[in-house]
């Protein structure tokens, strides 16, 4: 069986993981699903010193203090940034990497200079006034653009969101190219915006040049692992196993 530790996007925390871990764990998987600092139900740390540093030692102290080995670390959205630092800065225990509809970046490259800067605004837009109960504006709206439909998975989501540090959108990584962990890129079809369409691109021109990098899509939204969980978990199981996903 193998080790999984998920990283959620922008204003999610590990509790959105809840459905393709329990399938994981069904099966006899070891499920990790952290929630970064200041998300989630760490949101009273929340401060404009928590950036994109900060994540990556989060999940790199998960590693470490769990002395997990032969990882298969799973970024959605935001984690996508998240997960190829930590790949390279911990490769002794990074064994596979999976971009859940996930941003690829390349050196140099924060998450604004990847989605467009209007659109790392729209996130910090998002945040209510930070002196009252941290929160979301328009959570329930985000939501649904996140492509969660069913009305009580909704309410659920929405009353979970919590704002997106802002410096974690504005830092640049600094990245060597040395990470040589096979990678599993999931394309969901049916995401309404245009966030994860260059590194799509960048997955299916590696994936074209390179066998250790798949691509596959899934006709889901990009809340996939809300909406569409037995199909995340199962295209997880197949890649952890050795199993070719198609």
């Amino acid at each position: 069986m193998s080790t999984f530790v998920f990283v959620a996007g922008g204003w999610h925390g590990g509790w959105c993981w809840k459905r393709v871990a329990n399938s994981l764990r069904a099966v006899g998987h070891d499920v990790y699903t952290p929630t970064l600092t200041g998300l989630g139900e760490r949101v009273h740390l929340l401060n404009s010193e928590v950036n994109l540093d900060t994540h990556i030692a989060d999940i790199a102290g998960v590693l470490h203090w769990e002395d997990l080995r032969d990882v298969t670390l799973v970024g959605h959205s935001y984690g996508g940034m998240v997960i190829t630092a930590v790949a390279e800065l911990v490769p002794d225990r990074v064994g596979r990497l999976v971009y859940l509809d996930a941003l690829w970046p390349e050196d140099g490259e924060s998450v604004s200079d990847i989605v467009g800067k209007e659109a790392a605004q729209v996130v910090i837009d998002a945040q209510v006034d930070p002196s009252g109960p941290p929160r979301i504006r328009g959570a329930t709206e985000l939501a649904m653009m996140l492509g969660v439909s069913d009305p009580d998975d909704v309410e659920w989501v929405a009353s979970r969101l919590t704002p997106q540090p802002p410096a974690t959108l504005e830092q640049s990584l600094r990245l060597h190219n040395t990470s040589r962990a096979p990678v599993l890129f999931v394309s969901c079809t049916q995401t309404l915006f245009d966030g994860p369409e260059l590194s799509y691109a960048r997955a299916k021109a590696r994936a074209d040049q390179d066998q250790s990098v798949r691509l596959v899509s899934l006709d889901a939204p990009h809340n996939a692992m809300v909406t569409h969980p037995a199909d995340v978990a199962a295209l997880l199981d197949q890649f952890a196993s050795g199993v070719p996903v198609k």
